[in-house]
């Protein structure tokens, strides 16, 4: 019997060893870039990308979207229908260019999201570029990063949908 309870022990640590070592050696950072071409113009398109409340009406994935005052900047916080949280504040805004939001920090992750604007005679083109920061390394194996791209992919489908259908 303590043969047994000796070997399911060390079995557990062997098992508890590999899983921080790989933990441990995996990339904490994930860039997802995204190129968008929009028919409509840059001033439609920027006016719909940075009225952050007015978002849940073209994101299908967002149930509710919460503006915070921290006296520094706009803080909102992005309540999905699944009912993921994400707290964001706007870091860069220069009209009609570059529109920049950083992910606060929580649970382990963080990082920024930097959409860029090039206005053209036949509509917008946004590159949409994901930086995320996975701090804690016991949670970089559970990261879902096929969740990350499908949420990038469902955001720029719902904008592109929404905008081309109404130029």
């Amino acid at each position: 019997m303590t043969t047994t309870i000796l070997f399911l022990v060390t079995s557990l640590l062997l098992l508890l060893i590999i899983f921080l070592s790989i933990a441990f050696s995996m990339k904490k950072d994930v860039l997802i870039s995204r190129n968008i071409f929009i028919k409509a113009s840059v001033d439609k398109v920027w006016n719909t990308v940075t009225n952050l409340i007015r978002q849940i009406e073209w994101r299908q994935d967002l149930q509710k979207v919460e503006i915070k005052d921290d006296n520094q900047s706009e803080v909102w916080v992005e309540i999905f229908q699944n009912g993921d949280q994400i707290s964001k504040r706007v870091v860069k805004s220069s009209k009609y260019k570059i529109f920049e939001v950083e992910i606060l920090p929580k649970g382990g992750y963080s990082g920024n999201i930097k959409i860029e604007f090039t206005p053209s005679q036949a509509g917008t083109t946004l590159r949409i570029t994901e930086y995320i920061i996975i701090t804690n390394p016991l949670r970089r194996p559970f990261t879902n990063l096929k969740k990350l791209e499908k949420r990038l992919d469902a955001y720029q489908n719902n904008l592109k949908q929404l905008l081309d259908h109404s130029a």
